[in-house]
C-alpha cells in the first residue's frame, strides 16, 4: 500500500518540486497540499496521511505550532520537516517537539526520499551537517534587551524573515513594501546589532526568540 503524503509549504513552486521528486517513486502518493499551517492541520485530520512534509515558516500557524498540534491530535503521523533553516537551535527545537526527520531544503533532492524511507520504518533522519554548531557569543539578558529595544517592530519582522531564509523580494511581497525599503531595514538592523553576516543574524534571531514571533 502506498505511503500517503501531505505536503505543506507556502511556496507553490516548492510543492511542485516535491511532487515531481515523488512522482518517480510508486511507494509514495501525494494526497494533498497546504499553503498555510491552519490548512495543514485541517487536511491532516481529514485526509489522514501517513507522513506530512512540513515547512517551518508558514502563514497563520507556523510549522512548530502545527507539529505540536499534530503530536497531540495525530501522534501516529510521521512529521518530516523540510526547511531552509539550518541552525542547530532550530533543529533541536524541532526534535524536542518530536519530529521524525529534518531535511534541509538545500539537500531536498539528495535527502528527501531517503528521509521518507527512514520515517516510514520508524527511524529518525537529519540531513548531514545539520548537527554542526557554529558558535555565537550570547549577550547577557540586559544587553540583549537593550539592543532589541533599539529595533523597530518592522525591523524585527524583517529580521525574523531574513533568518527564515526569505529573499528581499519575498519579504517585500509579504510586507507590502518595496525591495529598496527591505534593504534599508536590513542595513539598519544589522548596524544596530553590529552584525555583518546573515548566519550570525540568524543565530541571534533564534537565540533571542525573534524567529518564533
Amino acid at each position: 500500500m502506498p505511503v500517503r503524503v501531505l505536503i505543506t509549504d507556502d511556496h507553490g513552486v516548492l510543492r511542485e518540486g516535491v511532487i515531481s521528486i515523488l512522482d518517480d517513486y510508486s511507494e509514495f502518493i501525494v494526497v494533498g497540499e497546504a499553503e498555510d499551517g491552519k490548512k495543514a492541520i485541517e487536511l491532516a485530520e481529514r485526509l489522514r496521511p501517513d507522513v506530512i512534509i512540513l515547512d517551518l515558516m508558514l502563514p497563520i500557524l507556523d510549522g512548530f505550532q502545527v507539529a505540536r498540534r499534530l503530536r497531540r491530535t495525530r501522534p501516529d503521523i510521521k512529521i518530516l520537516v523540510l526547511s531552509a533553516l539550518t541552525e542547530l537551535e532550530v533543529v533541536n527545537q524541532a526534535k524536542m517537539i518530536g519530529v521524525d526527520a529534518y531535511v534541509s531544503k538545500a539537500r531536498c533532492v539528495e535527502d528527501l526520499v531517503d528521509a521518507l524511507h527512514f520515517v516510514v520504518q520508524g527511524k529518525r533522519f537529519i540531513s548531514p551537517g545539520l548537527n554542526r554548531y557554529a558558535p555565537v557569543v550570547k549577550p547577557s539578558g540586559v544587553d540583549r534587551d537593550r539592543k532589541m529595544s533599539r529595533l523597530t517592530s518592522r525591523e524585527r519582522q524583517v529580521m525574523s524573515m531574513i533568518a527564515a531564509g526569505l529573499t528581499n523580494k519575498q519579504i517585500a511581497q509579504r510586507l507590502g513594501i518595496s525591495i529598496h525599503t527591505v534593504r534599508s531595514h536590513r542595513q539598519r538592523l544589522m548596524s544596530k546589532l553590529d552584525v555583518h553576516d546573515i548566519a550570525t543574524l540568524t543565530r541571534i534571531a533564534v537565540n533571542w526568540g525573534v524567529l518564533n514571533q
